[in-house]
């Protein structure tokens, strides 16, 4: 479950360089990679991810269990996303709705895989891909502002909040 969501994250950060690439937003630049760098940032990216996901997911659905709808819930997780991103930095810009927009695609994870595992990996993976890997540790990608916090990102996870809460749904019989 993990490497799945790992799968899922790193593929929603490639789509995110690759489209900051063509509209752009993005120049590859030559790159010596940085081994060290990687390890060091695969180890932050995950501990980054774990407490993001109980925190910022894990404690919302589990305070609104039985009082929301999936949808509500999973909503919420999105505020507390922005919320969180919002405390940490301060300004209101693009980031805080990438941030929701993750949180949202990320409780989604959570609700359809009945467990953190496989956000955690979805998580590390968009964390690590968008940080050490293109900063330096294998590319050397240049984006006009960061990664996680252009349109190519509200795009990205736009799309994957759209499908989260798509796939969650109730069905009906």
């Amino acid at each position: 479950r993990v490497g799945l969501g790992a799968a899922m994250g790193a593929a929603a950060a490639a789509a995110v360089v690759v489209l900051a690439m063509v509209t752009g937003g993005a120049a590859m630049a030559p790159a010596s990679p940085g081994f060290g760098s990687l390890a060091v940032g695969l180890v932050v990216a995950v501990l980054a991810s774990v407490r993001d996901e109980l925190f910022l997911r894990g404690i919302v659905l589990r305070a609104t269990r039985g009082l929301l709808p999936a949808w509500a819930a999973i909503a919420a997780c999105g505020a507390a996303a922005a919320a969180g991103r919002y405390g940490g930095e301060g300004m209101v810009d693009l980031s805080l709705v990438v941030a929701g927009l993750r949180g949202v695609a990320l409780g989604s994870v959570w609700v359809r895989d009945r467990g953190a595992w496989m956000a955690v990996g979805a998580s590390a993976a968009w964390a690590w891909s968008l940080q050490s890997i293109v900063h330096g540790g294998l590319l050397d990608v240049r984006f006009g502002t960061e990664a996680d916090a252009g349109v190519p990102g509200v795009v990205v996870m736009g799309v994957a909040a759209v499908v989260g809460l798509v796939v969650t749904r109730p069905r009906s019989t």
